[in-house]
């Protein structure tokens, strides 16, 4: 398989950022995820439980006012926005987006956001107006 690129935009329901690993594809039924293995990424919400330490079929993206987890294979996404940046502290008009086998993204608001960080990893705890809530987890690592 060639490699088209070292670094990859996806779109992550609309919102453009940079991946933490490199996605290879020369065809869509080829798409391979190369992760990188030492980062401590978590996603838990309403359920579901995702540790990319055990379960390496996810990917972390993320930007200033995004995050999200997805798994190609699964045709399923997980993407939290906001307004406010990565500073810590708590968000603003975040929404949480689940698409799940390939289905259109089911729209949750988000009434409780906050970002921390202890210099080595980023803690994003959330609750949802549907009364679930759940915590984000990776590590900061410089390059990325």
């Amino acid at each position: 398989m060639k490699q088209r690129s070292k670094k990859i935009a996806l779109t992550a329901l609309g919102v453009a950022a940079i991946s933490l690993g490199v996605l290879t594809a020369c065809s869509k039924d080829e798409a391979e995820y190369q992760r990188e293995p030492t980062l401590p990424v978590t996603f838990e919400w309403a359920g579901i439980d995702i540790n990319q330490t055990e379960n390496y079929d996810w990917c972390l993206t993320r930007s200033n006012a995004m995050v999200a987890f997805t798994n190609l294979s699964a045709k399923t996404q997980y993407c939290i926005t906001w307004e406010g940046g990565l500073k810590e502290g708590e968000k603003e008009n975040a929404v949480l987006y689940a698409a799940v086998n390939g289905q259109l993204p089911v729209e949750y608001k988000v009434t409780y956001l906050n970002i921390e960080s202890n210099g080595i990893n980023t803690t994003l705890t959330f609750e949802c107006q549907n009364n679930t809530s759940g915590k984000i987890v990776y590590a900061i690592e410089s390059g990325y």
